[in-house]
């Protein structure tokens, strides 16, 4: 059974910005799962007994080698959509945190990225994600209440 197929999968999606501000994106492989050869955010599976902080940081010190401070939930979104002619159905559990190390990004699976840089939000890489302008406009709202 495949996830966000066969069931409902669960993902955190984590905006990772620099100390002054910039944000931290990620180039994706033709090897990765989808959307391939697209700009996106760090992101990956929700792990059984994980809360979403520590997938949060997780996944930023597994896919590029940073670490997070003041890592925050920024909200929920339920996303279905087609892709490849495939239906799919995902919870993405979106968060923002601050990168400690900044010279210290690395890529670390290889398979699934080729490329990264540190980015102004206004002065986005192209193509994104197709979710990536959704994931901004969540955190932009959060911004205003926060």
């Amino acid at each position: 059974m495949k996830q966000g197929v066969d069931y409902i999968g669960v993902t955190i999606a984590t905006m990772c910005f620099h100390p002054d501000g910039k944000l931290l994106v990620v180039h994706r492989t033709t090897k990765c799962r989808d959307e391939h050869n697209r700009w996106d955010i760090i992101g990956g599976g929700l792990e059984k007994g994980e809360e979403f902080a520590e997938a949060a940081q997780r996944e930023a010190y597994e896919e590029m080698h940073v670490r997070l401070t003041d890592v925050q939930l920024i909200g929920v979104r339920n996303v279905l959509r087609t892709h490849d002619a495939v239906q799919t159905h995902w919870v993405c559990v979106m968060m923002r945190g601050t990168v400690t190390n900044p010279d210290d990004v690395a890529i670390q699976e290889t398979e699934k990225f080729d490329g990264w840089k540190w980015t102004e939000v206004n002065d986005l890489p192209s193509p994104l994600h197709s979710q990536f302008m959704k994931q901004l406009e969540h955190y932009q709202s959060w911004l205003k209440k926060a």
